[in-house]
């Protein structure tokens, strides 16, 4: 994991109150599509004192975020990522909450620190730049927290910025907003029982087309929820109602998610002696959201 190298970081997982008869769930690394960032509403405080109110004012398993910034900027680790914590009401499960102590008011190392942790988790995690959300831009949330101009953390973000903004200073996202980076779709024809990095793909390309997956998300799963939610896309644009994920489905998706043309665009990168070292390539191109097809000639 990239985020367990940040020199700032201080694990505390071990070393705060829990409650003595209740535990945390628990949710796999895979499901996790949402980053949430809180803040404390004081104006100090540290990852025990807020887990001792959680426990023992909140009744809760213990404290509900998994990373706690400090004033100085340091970043106490207190859940593992897996856990599914208390910080959002409704939509906890597969969601990292990450809190400042303070109350509208950070300070630099804080807001550097904040930018560098979400940078390093969407290394380890995959979440969707569009899916790190303040507190209160998830719904049904009655909250001012976290009091942060969150398009610009976003801003930041996308742009793998690490250092604080300078006074009035806004930082926008390389080329025109996404429009033209190309579409990470799934690389093969996905049903109803599979399961994997393929099925998040294809899960957060119909969320992102405005098909709602509000029960489990991108979960990598493909159940029912997730053949609902195909067979909508299919018959709202006129494919074929089958609930099976196909080339026609993607392609109709590409050109929803990038306003493109059916056209598509090959490149050939050469020939390998080895099938390995093709495989390593397409790899990256994959992580980099392109589809890729290895031929053998």
């Amino acid at each position: 994991m990239q985020f367990q190298n940040l020199p700032n970081l201080v694990d505390v997982r071990n070393q705060l109150t829990t409650h003595p008869n209740r535990s945390y769930g628990r949710h796999r690394l895979e499901q996790i599509s949402y980053i949430t960032v809180h803040h404390s509403a004081t104006t100090s405080g540290n990852a025990q004192s807020f887990a001792n109110y959680h426990v023992n004012f909140n009744n809760w398993p213990g404290i509900g975020y998994h990373f706690v910034i400090l004033r100085d900027g340091a970043i106490q680790w207190t859940n593992d990522l897996q856990t599914t914590s208390f910080h959002t009401g409704g939509r906890n499960t597969g969601n990292i909450g990450i809190c400042l102590v303070g109350s509208g008011q950070f300070t630099d190392e804080q807001l550097e620190r904040l930018v560098t942790l979400i940078v390093h988790l969407r290394m380890d995690l995959s979440v969707p730049v569009r899916r790190v959300l303040g507190h209160n831009e998830h719904p049904d949330q009655t909250t001012a927290c976290p009091s942060l101009n969150m398009d610009r953390i976003r801003n930041q973000v996308e742009a793998g910025r690490t250092t604080a903004p300078a006074p009035g200073d806004t930082v926008e996202p390389e080329g025109n907003g996404g429009e033209d980076m190309p579409v990470n779709l799934p690389t093969r024809t996905l049903r109803r029982g599979d399961h994997g990095e393929q099925v998040r793909r294809l899960q957060n390309a119909l969320m992102q087309a405005g098909v709602n997956l509000p029960q489990f998300g991108a979960d990598g799963i493909f159940g029912q929820e997730t053949e609902r939610a195909v067979r909508r896309f299919q018959r709202e644009h006129g494919l074929t109602i089958d609930g099976i994920a196909g080339p026609e489905t993607y392609q109709r998706l590409r050109e929803v998610l990038t306003n493109a043309s059916d056209t598509i665009h090959r490149v050939q990168v050469g020939a390998f002696s080895e099938r390995e070292n093709a495989e390593s390539l397409a790899r990256e191109l994959r992580e980099l959201g392109y589809d890729v097809v290895i031929k053998s000639t």
